[in-house]
Formats: structure tokens, sequence, C-alpha cells
């Protein structure tokens, strides 16, 4: 299905992507994960008849690159991005509890969720965060204090995957908005659907069960999550350099300078050219990445030197597509 800029009515928009949002559920997990059976109970279906063992992160590229097309990204970051970096944390190394419990409102739509990592002063430098996180007297609970700064769906999110530096050593929680959370929405350049949010961590109280994972493993957690969130980043943001591209040759077919159509001039000829071969280039390496990805199991995602090469190709596929866009643009 494809997916046309203009041609839809932002209401009948907002449907559509709202019916889609469940799918990002999928988004790196294996059909092997408990939610499957959970996915049978609430009567979650995929569309077009795709069955959830054949779904892999072809389906995934294809829809990154679906809801890009629109032009929309502030819609699809709202609608899609906290949902798609904040769930899979949860139910990659969540407990079967941690899953039962929240799964459910996240996948009906009831709820939303988002990723809680960025900070004023450590936004990419995820080790030097400083949201902290002390055991209560009693030990049933974590107080965490601390804020975060430009999460994406953070202001309209009931839970944050969050990572918080502990005394064991940094540590994923998932925190509800009722245990001490506060958001406040930020003025961005690009879009006010996203819901970009600065969160505050007010002496949280956060019951121990909602650890994701083990005390200490959230750096390993959020390295692992974060390959999936390059890729994407890389495979939507390359999508809509292709739009620059569509939308640059409109133009160039339609203008009239000196004459003569923009399209008739070599300069300008050479410079679609240039722009093209770029989109075309990180496209062809994000799909090699993709086949790379759809052959991982789910055994070799969890091995430490894995997790590293992929997270090195994952940044440099992100690079190129930076260049990309950087030619596009010019």
């Amino acid at each position: 299905m494809h997916l046309t800029r203009f041609s839809l009515s932002p209401l009948l928009l907002w449907l559509l992507a709202a019916s889609y949002c469940w799918l990002c559920a999928v988004v790196a997990c294996y059909t092997s994960h408990p939610w499957r059976s959970l996915a049978d109970d609430l009567g979650i279906t995929l569309p077009g008849g795709v069955q959830f063992e054949k779904y892999d992160v072809f389906h995934d590229l294809i829809l990154s690159e679906e809801f890009k097309r629109l032009g929309t990204y502030g819609l699809a970051d709202g609608l899609l991005g906290a949902f798609s970096i904040g769930f899979p944390p949860v139910l990659s190394f969540g407990s079967p509890a941690m899953i039962a419990k929240v799964a459910p409102a996240l996948l009906r739509g009831e709820k939303r969720i988002a990723l809680a990592i960025s900070e004023p002063y450590a936004g990419s430098d995820v080790a030097n965060i400083r949201t902290r996180g002390e055991l209560s007297a009693d030990g049933s609970h974590w107080i965490v204090n601390g804020v975060k700064k430009w999460i994406t769906g953070g202001y309209w999110a009931d839970y944050f995957t969050t990572l918080v530096r502990c005394p064991q050593g940094m540590t994923l929680m998932l925190i509800s908005r009722e245990m001490g959370v506060e958001t406040k929405k930020i003025k961005t350049s690009y879009s006010a659907s996203a819901g970009t949010a600065y969160v505050e961590f007010r002496d949280a109280r956060v019951p121990v069960d909602c650890v994701i994972g083990e005390v200490g493993k959230g750096f390993y957690y959020s390295m692992s999550n974060f390959n999936k969130e390059r890729w994407a980043m890389a495979a939507s943001g390359n999508r809509m350099s292709r739009l620059m591209v569509e939308e640059c040759f409109k133009w160039a077919l339609q203008r009239k300078v000196f004459g003569k159509r923009l399209i008739d001039q070599p300069v300008i000829r050479l410079k679609l050219a240039e722009m093209a071969a770029e989109v075309e280039g990180v496209h062809s390496f994000i799909e090699d990445v993709t086949y790379q990805m759809s052959k991982m199991t789910e055994a070799s995602t969890s091995d430490d030197s894995v997790v590293d090469v992929v997270g090195s190709v994952c940044v440099s596929l992100l690079a190129a597509f930076t260049c990309c866009s950087s030619c596009c643009l010019r």
C-alpha cells in the first residue's frame, strides 16, 4: 500500500496512522516473545494477512518509509517514534509480569510510552547521565531524581522507559507518570505533533519490580535498543531525502529561468543526479543492513560482540544518511 501526500484529509490521515501505531510493537521482537500469545488474546492481526512468524525487519522498513513518504515527519514521530523506541526494551528485557501488566493497554492504544535517556548535559553521551536512583531504606522502592530532555512523545506518555544511574550501575526502569513525573512541552522547529518534552523526576518512587531486566545492565540494554533506533532514523530520513529529490524534480520541470526550464540547465541536471546517486547509495546500504538484521537470531543479538558490530554498522549508516541529506539540502 502506498500513501500519497495531500490525498487524504488530516483527520483520515490521523486515524489511519493511529490504526498502525500498535504495529510498532513488533519492532525488535521475535516470534518467541511472550507478547505473541497476548496479541492473539487481544485479537490483534497484522494488515494484509501477514502472519506474525513471517513479519521481519523488512516490514519495518516498509512501514518507516511509507510514513515518511507522506512528508509529515512530526506526525510519524508522535505516533510511532516514541512507541517504537520506548516499548521494545520492555518486551525484550522486561519480566513476564511487567509485560503482562503494561502491554495490553499499550497495544490497544489506551496508554502511551516514551524512551527517556537524553539529558540537558548528556545527549548522545549516555555514559554521563546524571539522573540518580537510590534504594529506599526498606528496599521496596527506588527514589529517582533528575531530568530528561528532548524526549519524543514524552508530553503525552503514561510510561517512561528511563535510564537511571544507581550505585550498582546504570539501570533501566519503567516509570509511570503517577510515580512522580512532570512533563513540559518543548517547542521545536519541525513539529509540535511529536510531543517533544522536558521530563522531571522529583523523588519519584519506583517499585523495585519496575526495573527492566537486571540492575546495573541498563547501559547495555540501551545500546542494544539504539541499534534499531539508528537504523530506523537512517531508513526514515533517507525516505525524506528521496522526497526532497522528488520535489526538486517537480520544481525543475515547472520553473522557467532565462527562457528555459531549470531542468534544461546542465548544472541543475548535475545537481539532481548527485542527489539521486546519494539517496540510492544510502538506500542500498540500508537494504544490506536490513538483510543482515533479518538473519540474526534472538540468541545472537544477546552477544556483546554482535551488539558492538551492529551498533558500529548502524552508526556508519546514520553517518551516510547525514551526508546524503546534506547533499539534498544544499
